[in-house]
């Protein structure tokens, strides 16, 4: 699109695009910007130019503009208010056909009249553009020639033979897509909505390509990770902005063999990847990713040091994604290694001991196995209090943050003096971080003071818990608003709570709207990953349902408890077809030994 307004030597920003809301200024901008085109960019026999009523018209700008740049070379479309077949469109009716008229230009005329090798030409010129996408870096002509010639050959012949030459091609790519001052680099598809549309389009013929756009673990470490990182983010958007269940899974897939890959890096790279990597529960969209990628990682056969990170790191992404038996399963794991280790070489493996013990606690607790929970994040206390003695920069977050556990775990059990002594430790140690080093620690005292009023809250001493609450909020309102795959559960969580207690106070109209906007949210995220937060909604419809009924609005309250119902039928009839699967893969194991040979795969 930005190629088509340059050409056309308009200038342009994105703040100028107006508001379409109204039919009447989509259908004037429209009108505007076809002229535009049709004047700046079509040759006099161009076909005439294409109308539709107001009503036909898309609402968003790029749509409505790319719309128009079709309708000036006399192309229309059939569904005109849906963005995605405007884009295709724009991709295949536009942007396609200038790269045809470049290479016949560019001497390629006589090879492309052969149908098979123009489609061959399109579709290898498209690859780049994918891999380009996903974050591989093409830096000259010579390096997409390489890369066809290795993964992706040319086979198409004209009826006298000839074959498409893959250095012929690579070298038009820079007339096709011009560098800027003599540097050069294959651009990636932009802008990101239309990129979107010609990933998930290509993706699904050819997913090999997720593979392929990845460096190898020969590249360049500080390059290859910001390579995968890129490739990462760009699977992120695709599987956040999945309009369908089915386009998410098959995102999950592409996720899969990324994480298949990146796994086999060598143990140096390897573990520099992990750590650039979001933590588990800090997004949505790599979750799946994440559980893969450390799993992947164990079949790879690592050292002991390296197994029991990735069995950590697994045990936090599959509790991050509902899978908590298997979560405890990994963390039982890491946490013997690790003990192992520890007795070999304290001085290195103890604070990986105490990280793994606070984890081993908190998937027991989410099981409700508390005094085994309690024992194990004790324990990790004690190892980390006599850190952060020993070296405070380094191990006083650590302390925070087994504090924190250890007070929601005492007061699951009903010691709530206990329990609010060690919130208020962690709050204190984290208020005196984020103080000094805010990015680093500001999540860290949301979460701390949202434990605290809880706390104060069991304890009766609610004009404390409330301020604590509303502080925990305003916070993860403005970790929110710049990371919301991050920090939207945080927050959904906190106004949950928030609108307990101002309804505990009596302050209805107050607790209504922070019970509302958690159950939005929550509902929101739901609709994303069911297992993982459908039952956070009904708990957040219970809370909503119960504060409308005080007031005396039975219709509303009725309306909510209807959704917890059907949420909670849901929530049982996923735990019903997992059950089922265990079962039958109990089934074909206790066959397979009946058998003498394995019938799993």
């Amino acid at each position: 699109m930005a190629d088509a307004l340059a050409e056309a030597r308009i200038q342009w920003e994105a703040r100028m695009v107006p508001a379409v809301q109204d039919a009447g200024d989509r259908q004037v901008l429209f009108h505007q910007a076809r002229a535009r085109f049709r004047a700046a960019l079509c040759p006099p026999n161009a076909p005439p130019e294409v109308d539709y009523a107001p009503e036909d018209l898309p609402q968003t700008p790029l749509a409505l503009l790319a719309l128009a740049v079709l309708a000036a070379y006399g192309h229309r479309v059939a569904q005109s208010q849906d963005d995605v077949d405007i884009l295709k469109a724009l991709w295949t009716q536009w942007e396609q056909a200038r790269w045809r008229r470049v290479l016949e230009a560019q001497g390629g005329k006589a090879l492309l009249q052969t149908p098979e090798v123009w489609g061959e030409a399109r579709e290898r010129v498209e690859q780049a553009l994918v891999a380009a996408s996903l974050g591989r870096r093409f830096t000259t002509p010579e390096e997409v020639a390489g890369w066809w010639k290795a993964h992706l050959p040319f086979q198409k012949t004209t009826a006298r033979g000839e074959r498409l030459d893959p250095d012929w091609l690579a070298r038009c790519l820079s007339v096709l897509f011009p560098g800027v001052e003599g540097a050069w680099r294959l651009p990636p598809i932009s802008p990101d909505p239309l990129a979107d549309v010609v990933l998930m389009r290509h993706l699904r013929r050819c997913p090999e390509l997720v593979s392929l756009a990845l460096p190898g673990p020969e590249a360049e470490p500080e390059g290859a990770i910001r390579a995968a990182l890129e490739h990462l983010g760009v699977l992120a958007r695709l599987w956040a902005r999945g309009r369908e269940k089915e386009e998410r899974r098959r995102v999950e897939g592409w996720m899969q063999m990324a994480a298949e890959r990146l796994a086999a890096w060598p143990s140096p790279a390897w573990t520099a990847l992990h750590q650039a990597l979001p933590k588990p529960d800090r997004t949505l969209a790599l979750r799946l990713f994440l559980a893969d990628y450390y799993r992947a990682r164990l079949a790879q056969a690592p050292s002991e040091e390296e197994r029991a990170l990735a069995l950590g790191m697994q045990s936090v992404a599959l509790s991050a994604l509902g899978r908590r038996e298997k979560a405890l399963a990994a963390a039982q794991e890491a946490a013997a290694l690790y003990r192992q280790l520890a007795a070999q070489q304290p001085e290195a493996f103890l604070p990986n001991l105490a990280a793994s013990l606070n984890n081993l606690g908190s998937m027991l607790s989410a099981l409700g196995r508390r005094e085994e929970a309690l024992a194990a994040t004790r324990e990790a206390a004690e190892l980390y209090r006599q850190l952060a003695a020993q070296q405070p920069d380094a191990f006083l977050p650590d302390l925070a943050t087994i504090l924190n556990n250890l007070g929601i775990m005492l007061s699951d059990l009903g010691r709530r003096e206990e329990a609010l002594a060690a919130a208020q430790e962690a709050v204190d140690i984290r208020r005196q971080l984020a103080a000094q080093q805010p990015d680093a620690f500001l999540p860290d005292l949301a979460t701390s003071l949202n434990n605290l009023g809880n706390r104060l809250s069991d304890l009766g001493r609610r004009e404390e818990a409330l301020a604590a609450t509303r502080e925990a909020a305003e916070l993860y309102r403005r970790l929110a608003a710049q990371q919301p795959d991050a920090f939207l559960p945080d927050l959904a969580m906190s106004l949950n709570n928030l609108g307990i207690m101002l309804s505990d106070l009596g302050r209805r109209e107050e607790a209504l709207a922070a019970a509302q906007e958690a159950v939005d949210i929550r509902r929101q995220l739901a609709v994303q990953q069911p297992d993982a937060f459908l039952p956070d909604l009904a708990r957040s419809l219970a809370v909503y349902g119960v504060i409308l009924r005080g007031p005396g609005r039975h219709a509303e309250a009725a309306a909510a408890f209807g959704e917890l119902a059907n949420a909670l039928l849901q929530i049982t009839a996923a735990r019903a077809r997992r059950w089922k699967k265990r079962l039958m893969r109990r089934w074909w194991r206790k066959r397979a030994r009946q058998s003498g040979k394995s019938l799993l795969r």
